[in-house]
């Protein structure tokens, strides 16, 4: 499951693996940031283990 939000500056990344028991939340307040990608860095950083 996979949810990304944004709004006047602010941006989020939710992602969440069941089977895993991992959930995964990147939050920021620079309107350029890519919450997605570094949601998924640290995903794979952990589901690698």
């Amino acid at each position: 499951m996979e949810h990304s939000g944004s709004w006047a500056g602010y941006r989020s990344y939710f992602m969440r693996f069941p089977k895993e028991y991992l959930t995964v939340v990147v939050l920021s307040n620079y309107d350029g940031f890519d919450s997605k990608k570094y949601a998924n860095e640290i995903a794979g950083i952990i589901l690698e283990k």
